[in-house]
Parts: C-alpha cells; structure tokens; sequence
C-alpha cells in the first residue's frame, strides 16, 4: 500500500503529461490539415486556370487582319 501512495502521484502526473502532449497533436494534425486543404485548392485553382488559358491558346481563331497580314507577308518574299 505505500507504494502505492509513493507512485500514484507520479503516474497521475505522467498520465496528465501525457494527455495535455495528445492534445497538442491533436491541434497541430488539425492545422496541418487544414494548411494541406488550403494548398489543394490553391494548387486547384491554378491548375485549372493554366487549362483554361491553353484551351483558350488552341482555340483562338486568327482574326481577319491577321490572316491578311501573313497572306501580304507571303506575298512580300
């Protein structure tokens, strides 16, 4: 019994410890967490606005001037 009265207020103490340092993980995997989130979407965003400029690159249609720009360069050489 009096080792018991000698080692229980350690053990509490480690286990308190122990508790307060898994809570702390607890909120640092948290903001981790949401620092990844915050990148996906960043890098989603800028993903999805270099597709949307390419597509618009590979889909313009040379305008009339342009045409008859090149076709009065070819006609120079």
């Amino acid at each position: 019994m009096d080792t018991t009265r000698e080692e229980l207020p350690d053990t509490m103490a480690a286990i308190r410890l122990s508790g307060m340092e898994i809570s702390d993980v607890i909120n640092e995997l948290g903001d981790l967490g949401q620092e990844i989130t915050q990148g996906v979407k960043s890098s989603t965003r800028v993903v999805r606005s270099a597709e949307e400029r390419f597509r618009r690159l590979t889909t313009m249609i040379p305008s009339s001037s342009s045409v008859r720009n090149f076709y009065n360069a070819a006609q120079c050489t």
